[in-house]
């Protein structure tokens, strides 16, 4: 009796640059439909770590937990064909400190008090001539 030795498949390994990774990235984001995560995933570019980790920073934890159960397994998937590596895995940490970036206004309030910070004269005028923007 003759035994046959099967050999499981080696998972193919093509090394690729933060550049390619960079364009894979851009080509698959453009694919999604869901606004906030089209966004949340077009802030910021991906980095490279060790192994084919592919490291991207988001600002909240809600937009990870929304990534890691719609998104991630069609980017993983998209990524290991385009850049044929079936290595590539995709982590998503939350920006804190340094890499937090700064929070946008959304209130017309925050939005009033944003531009005063950035042209003091605006709460000069609105005083002058007596404006209300509440009503």
């Amino acid at each position: 009796m003759v035994q046959k030795t099967t050999q499981a498949a080696e998972p193919e390994e093509h090394p690729f640059t933060g550049e390619q990774l960079v364009a894979a990235w851009k080509e698959f984001v453009v694919r999604v439909e869901a606004r906030q995560l089209n966004a949340a995933l077009s802030t910021r570019e991906p980095s490279l770590g060790d192994d084919w980790t592919v490291n991207y920073m988001l600002d909240n934890e809600t937009q990870r937990e929304r990534l890691v159960l719609e998104v991630k397994p069609k980017l993983l998937g998209f990524l290991r064909r385009t850049l044929r590596n079936e290595r590539i895995e995709v982590e998503f940490q939350i920006a804190e400190g340094d890499d937090a970036l700064p929070r946008k206004p959304y209130s017309d309030t925050e939005k009033w008090q944003a531009m005063v910070e950035e042209n003091p004269s605006l709460a000069l005028f609105k005083k002058m001539f007596g404006l209300d923007f509440d009503s």
